[in-house]
């Protein structure tokens, strides 16, 4: 089977490997032979999951075992993404673009999928979170999650991307419904990151956002504390120089990119964008 590699790393294995064959749970566990992965949530702009090995119907105990390891793996999760209307094999997925991934080890932590009968107990487990270099279009996209714990032999699943964001959608030129971008000499672009129940954009380090074309060109000139949509929630005002974005008059979608205070990971969002004296 093709093995997948995130750039700069090279993946060796200690963990048997697991067949193909995939289950899926109704609580977002997804059954891989003896290994599993809870999407605890799948996004629009990323993933939170849970990595689980050693599949056992006996509840481990939860001091670690003498003798048992300390941990399996490394463990190699890839994430692709392509239409929905793209066929769910391995052949049709070749060129598709890579998402994100995470290079693992899964320590003795047990836990425990409910779903199956009698339920599952897992005594090597990993929660991680993935960012998606581009944010997806739900009902459009799915991903391919493809994890190979022995760097050969692979699990895959492929899910539909939700509507949700696991950070915060950005809004370019708030209160413009047209997100118009003056690309006149000296002109300003303001974007505003906005807040949700479960992402405080405030908290975002103002230092580690950039926008542009690819959300890796400008450095915001000012920022404030707002509540630019009235939800009830302060959101992130930056302001950046657009001859510094790399917008110009063909440009449609511009990303912003910032680090994320919680997991310390960097994420993307993106907006439509109407360039006008270009």
């Amino acid at each position: 089977m093709r093995k997948l590699a995130i750039s700069g790393l090279v993946v060796v294995a200690a963990v048997a490997a697991v067949a193909i064959s995939v289950a899926t749970s109704q609580a977002k566990w997804h059954i891989l032979s003896e290994t599993a992965i809870n999407t605890q949530k799948l996004c629009r702009d990323g993933l939170t999951y849970t990595w689980a090995s050693g599949q056992t119907d006996v509840q481990p105990p939860a001091p670690r075992p003498v003798g048992q390891p300390r941990w399996v793996g490394p463990i190699d999760l890839l994430i692709q993404s392509g239409p929905s209307t793209l066929p769910q094999d391995e052949s049709d997925w070749e060129n598709q673009p890579m998402e994100g991934g995470n290079v693992f080890t899964a320590g003795y932590a047990p836990v425990k999928n409910p779903t199956t009968s009698p339920a599952s107990w897992y005594p090597y487990s990993h929660a991680g979170t993935v960012p998606f270099r581009t944010p997806l279009t739900p009902g459009s996209d799915v991903v391919r999650i493809d994890t190979q714990p022995n760097g050969n032999d692979a699990t895959e699943l492929y899910l539909p991307v939700n509507s949700c964001y696991l950070f915060g959608p950005i809004d370019v030129a708030p209160g413009d419904p047209t997100n118009t971008v003056d690309l006149a000499p000296g002109a300003k672009v303001t974007v505003g990151l906005l807040s949700t129940p479960t992402f405080n954009a405030t908290h975002v380090a103002v230092s580690s956002v950039l926008f542009g074309v690819t959300g890796t060109e400008a450095a915001p000139t000012a920022s404030t504390q707002t509540d630019l949509n009235h939800d009830g929630r302060k959101d992130l005002r930056l302001t950046f120089s657009t001859g510094q974005t790399g917008i110009d008059g063909t440009t449609t979608l511009a990303m912003l990119s910032a680090t994320d205070p919680s997991t310390r990971t960097t994420f993307y969002e993106s907006g439509s964008v109407t360039p006008i004296n270009g």
